[in-house]
């Protein structure tokens, strides 16, 4: 019996978890209905992620029509959001420096909506009756092969659904202007830092059941008491 579980759940590690659960069954790709499950639960498993980067670049991200979405079209969607990559990037920076200066590094999962695409074209592959024909087909090495970059696919995807998964946006008007220098190169990382040092930074985390609490440590301005 399949170590997968009855019932869907909408949690950004779900369908990782499910993944690995039908590669550890699939003696290294040898077993191919195994393997071809792992590429559909890891297909799935890039379209959370996607829909979360989604809804955090629109708040209406999560409507019924966009959950129709799939992959390609889910990526041009966040594109004409938030951006073409090298925005992304750069707003991506931007929050890892607020989370670095928090004393948190690490905490935010770089988007990547190319590699995203294009990993999840790789594992369409495996959810048509073409991929049927084609495994009886597969020698050792090609099976393997499948094998390894499926795996490998998912520990990457394991690690990112650790951290946030999140198109970060500002509500603060003068950093909102200090984003756009930084995205124009007309500020610096070194700018950023000077910027939120002056102005103090703190993070607090709040839970959908009402709870919160402090994350990473407080950097309080010059000439505060607490300094």
């Amino acid at each position: 019996m399949p170590p997968v579980s009855l019932s869907r759940h909408p949690g950004l590690d779900y369908h990782v978890t499910e993944a690995k659960a039908w590669l550890a069954l699939s003696d290294n790709g040898k077993a191919s209905t195994p393997l071809a499950y792992a590429g559909f639960e890891l297909r799935l498993a890039i379209e959370r992620i996607l829909l979360q980067y989604l809804y955090s670049s629109d708040p209406s991200g999560f409507s019924e029509e966009a959950l129709r979405l799939t992959g390609k079209r889910l990526e041009s969607r966040i594109y004409k959001l938030a951006g073409h990559q090298r925005q992304i990037d750069a707003r991506a920076r931007l929050t890892e420096i607020l989370f670095e200066m928090l004393g948190k590094p690490g905490t935010l999962a770089r988007p990547n909506l190319g590699e995203l695409a294009r990993n999840w074209e790789y594992c369409s592959e495996f959810c048509h009756a073409g991929y049927t024909l084609r495994s009886g087909m597969m020698s050792e090495p090609e099976a393997t092969a499948a094998f390894e970059r499926l795996r490998g696919m998912a520990q990457t995807l394991s690690d990112q659904v650790q951290q946030l998964v999140s198109m970060p946006r500002l509500n603060d008007p003068e950093f909102i202007a200090l984003e756009k220098q930084f995205l124009s190169g007309k500020a610096s990382e070194d700018d950023v830092r000077t910027f939120l040092g002056r102005r103090g930074l703190w993070a607090r985390i709040e839970r959908p059941d009402g709870s919160a609490e402090f994350f990473g440590t407080a950097v309080s301005p010059p000439g505060d008491p607490a300094a």
